[in-house]
């Protein structure tokens, strides 16, 4: 829900705007208090992305998910949260 609410954000109220815009933020800090660690930190590197996000796009959990990702979504998140 929070990738498709970031997508229209510029559409929403601008109190809702102004939570969403804290989000990164909120999560990143969250991330860090509770140690936990990055991908990389369990091997994973930027070249098995593109294998990965394909694979998931495949997944019957990823179809089942109420936001609709890309594969270009999935490589993002993925190389944010490594």
């Amino acid at each position: 829900m929070l990738v498709m609410e970031m997508r229209d954000h510029k559409r929403s109220h601008p109190l809702r705007r102004a939570a969403l815009a804290r989000w990164p933020a909120w999560i990143r800090q969250t991330v860090t208090q509770l140690h936990i660690p990055r991908l990389r930190e369990f091997g994973l590197q930027p070249r098995d992305f593109g294998d990965i996000a394909a694979s998931a796009m495949r997944a019957s959990s990823t179809q089942g998910n109420p936001v609709t990702l890309t594969e270009h979504d999935l490589h993002a998140i993925l190389t944010e949260a490594a």
